[in-house]
């Protein structure tokens, strides 16, 4: 009896719930959707709504942080293409209000687009924050926002942003990877299916060393890819703090990136895109297997080779020579040699600190990639095995045939010299008891 009550109480308050935003959604051109538990959603319906700590604003705080106007949002009447509204912030504190992290300044304005993130306190526990979204907009219907409330904004790319996701249901936490497909078919060089084929194929990798997509939702305008959260930050921000790694670190969460590329290789899948940005930290206690997760890889498959070189220039220190001279040669194709050749890249800069090419010279970075000049200065690598250096001038061979596959990167002696060891210990322990014998 207990059981049913508490499940009709419930079904009473979720109903309740259903007609308060059935209520609140006439005549609503926008939501903000609190951040913050401790204030309700705001549903936009006029032209203009102020925010502050005057009585005479429309949505009024107690917060000393707040200004008296603080901001406003003013809807212009417009709409763009799609069909959604245009409106904008305009920022009238003193302390600031921030959109998507980003401060816009006493006196100035900025567009407010879905999904934004509306700040009006700096970033705490406690601030007052606001995820922008559409009413009956295709996304918020289809899309994960019933089940998921988004936060802050992790990283943007040319046709994606990422950002934190909540899972209303349970509390947990997610990265949603928010994906415009008419940026990104822009880009692409195949059939718009072929995304969802990509995105397919991603779902079924299980490897902890990959990210993993727990879920995916596919609307008209906008894919949403919920993954696994990795909070510890990227590899490349661990290799700036550290200044240099030592060799068993670096060791250690190498193979853990070699591992994560072969289960992509054997599945016939090139990552493309490895460098330490894209490589990312799951636990600060590196003995464990899954610290290093790979992530942002498969999709960059269907963009095509001139896109895909235009974002890569950007950070061409760990592009295989390959590419580069099949790309100003006008041919495409390569294939999984690339990721070894930026494997050797970043087990170089993660025992020095520092790439192996790079513009402060007087060759061409792209020239140097091209004809594997690189070398090991004295001063940073004195102290690195000869084991360590024999593996990164297999990796960062310019023939793509004779490069190294993960396989032998595990084999190698820098992995398995231990072992090698002990084995000619344990052979002269037994000939020296057989002698004695």
């Amino acid at each position: 009896m207990i059981g049913e009550e508490l499940t009709q109480a419930s079904t009473l308050a979720l109903e309740e719930e259903v007609e308060s935003d059935e209520s609140n959604l006439k005549g609503c051109w926008g939501i903000l959707k609190s951040l913050n538990p401790s204030f309700p959603d705001v549903y936009l319906k006029n032209t203009e709504t102020t925010f502050g700590r005057y009585q005479n604003t429309n949505i009024n705080y107690h917060d000393k942080n707040i200004s008296g106007l603080h901001c406003k949002i003013i809807r212009d009447g417009g709409t763009e293409s799609d069909g959604t509204v245009i409106a904008f912030v305009h920022d009238t504190s003193t302390n600031g209000t921030f959109l998507d992290g980003v401060k816009i300044g006493k006196g100035e304005k900025r567009l407010l687009i879905a999904n934004a993130e509306l700040s009006l306190t700096p970033k705490k526990p406690d601030r007052i924050a606001y995820l922008f979204q559409l009413p009956e907009k295709e996304d918020d219907q289809d899309g994960p926002q019933k089940v998921y409330l988004f936060g802050e904004q992790l990283g943007a790319g040319n046709f994606a942003t990422v950002k934190l996701a909540v899972e209303r249901k349970t509390g947990s936490k997610f990265a949603v990877k928010i994906i415009d497909k008419k940026k990104y078919f822009m880009n692409a060089s195949t059939r718009k299916d072929s995304l969802m084929d990509e995105v397919n194929i991603l779902r079924d990798l299980h490897h902890p060393n990959i990210i993993h997509i727990h879920e995916v939702y596919d609307t008209e305008k906008t894919l949403y890819l919920v993954l696994e959260l990795v909070e510890c930050g990227e590899l490349l921000n661990d290799i700036i703090s550290s200044d240099v790694y030592s060799e068993e670190k670096a060791k250690n969460l190498f193979k853990q990136i070699v591992e994560g590329v072969l289960y992509l290789h054997r599945k016939g899948i090139a990552h493309r895109d490895l460098k330490p940005e894209n490589i990312l930290l799951k636990h600060r206690n590196f003995d464990q297997p899954d610290s290093i997760k790979l992530s942002d890889f498969g999709l960059s498959r269907t963009i095509s080779e001139g896109s895909f070189m235009k974002t890569m220039c950007g950070t061409p220190q760990y592009l295989a020579p390959e590419i580069l001279t099949n790309s100003s040669n006008g041919v495409g194709g390569y294939g999984l040699e690339v990721d070894c050749w930026s494997m050797g890249a970043i087990l170089y800069i993660m025992l020095c600190g520092y790439p192996p090419f790079d513009d402060n010279k007087d060759i061409s970075i792209f020239e140097q990639i091209r004809k594997a000049l690189f070398d090991f200065p004295d001063e940073e690598w004195k102290s690195v095995s000869d084991e360590a250096k024999d593996l990164i001038k297999r990796l960062l061979c310019v023939e793509p045939q004779k490069r190294y596959t993960c396989e032998q990167i595990l084999d190698h002696p820098w992995y398995n010299k231990v072992i090698i060891i002990n084995i000619i210990l344990i052979k002269i322990t037994i000939f020296n008891k057989f002698i004695l014998f």
